[in-house]
């Protein structure tokens, strides 16, 4: 999983930005590029935690051509785990990946197709190391108003989504998972200096079954980011 996470920052770093767009370019090439914030709450209902985190942190862009766009947003930062009854000084890794392939069927609506990546992990008395993986599909919406104002939403469905998990070197386990994140907010486009710069808020659940037993996990808080327009 670390090489993976290399490979992606990098990636990262060269496109995305999810729905940033609304700003109108006479060319057929325009996009985004920028750094995104991220301060969510994490639960699941099968291990029972309590989390803390100084947020998660990551590049974003956006790049389209004509009515085609291609998103990356990614996500790392480090989780504080207190357990009920047990070591409350585990620091849990995580990273998320949304890559996301667009068709604008108006000015204001899009539809997307979704690769989404979820890893975690940390070390108890045993170390966990888990991802969910797969695909799915939504849309959004954006309008610019003349003020400069940004108004966006978007949501997507991910009904077949895989899981993995590595509890130390004696058990692994693996499944099926589905679920959605969705979110909507504001932004302010400052037209003079190319920068859009946005907040909302974003609800990502994910509900995960193997042979054993099934669990929710739940990310939700509030996101900003600001991105250069070309």
């Amino acid at each position: 999983m670390v090489s993976f996470r290399v490979s992606v920052s990098v990636l990262c770093l060269c496109i995305l930005s999810v729905t940033t767009g609304g700003a109108a370019d006479p060319s057929p090439w325009g996009g985004s590029l920028g750094i995104a914030y991220w301060y969510p709450e994490w639960s699941n209902d099968s291990v029972n935690f309590d989390s803390s985190t100084s947020g998660l942190y990551g590049p974003s862009a956006f790049i389209h051509y004509g009515r085609i766009g291609l998103g990356l947003q990614y996500f790392t930062g480090e989780f504080d785990l207190e357990f009920p009854g047990g070591d409350s000084d585990v620091s849990a890794d995580r990273t998320d990946l949304d890559l996301i392939l667009s068709y604008r069927v108006s000015r204001m609506v899009q539809l997307s197709v979704l690769y989404k990546s979820i890893g975690y992990e940390w070390s108890q008395t045993y170390s966990v190391d888990s991802e969910i993986t797969g695909f799915g599909f939504g849309g959004g919406f954006n309008h610019v108003f003349p003020s400069g104002i940004l108004l966006y939403g978007y949501g997507f469905y991910m009904p077949g989504l895989d899981f993995e998990e590595d509890i130390g070197d004696w058990n692994s386990y693996s499944g099926d998972a589905d679920g959605y994140w969705i979110e909507a907010g504001l932004g302010y486009i400052i037209r003079e200096l190319n920068l859009v710069a946005k907040a909302s808020y974003r609800t990502q659940r994910i509900d995960i079954d193997i042979e054993s037993t099934d669990w929710t996990e739940e990310t939700k808080g509030f996101r900003v980011d600001i991105s250069y327009l070309f």
